[in-house]
């Protein structure tokens, strides 16, 4: 539905085609900028350094980490949204 993308210069807010005529936008566009002020806060949920380093933290099996690490920044992802 949609996505922010933060830069040094500032932030992009991606939505879907389908979000833009609809209900949703309002919402969305709140969201996505909750993730925008966090992100300025630097906050540790937003820091891709600090989620770089928990990730790298972890002892995975050398048979599981195929697919690990996808799954683990779903988790991020969603962890952000709480």
């Amino acid at each position: 539905m949609g996505a922010t993308e933060s830069r040094a210069a500032g932030h992009r807010l991606h939505v879907g085609r389908h979000v833009v005529d609809s209900a949703m936008l309002g919402g969305l566009m709140a969201h996505e900028m909750g993730h925008m002020v966090r992100t300025e806060q630097g906050h540790a949920s937003h820091s891709p350094d600090a989620q770089r380093r928990a990730i790298r933290s972890l002892a995975v099996a050398r048979g599981q980490r195929k697919g690990f690490f996808g799954a683990a920044r779903v988790a991020v992802n969603h962890v952000q949204d709480v």
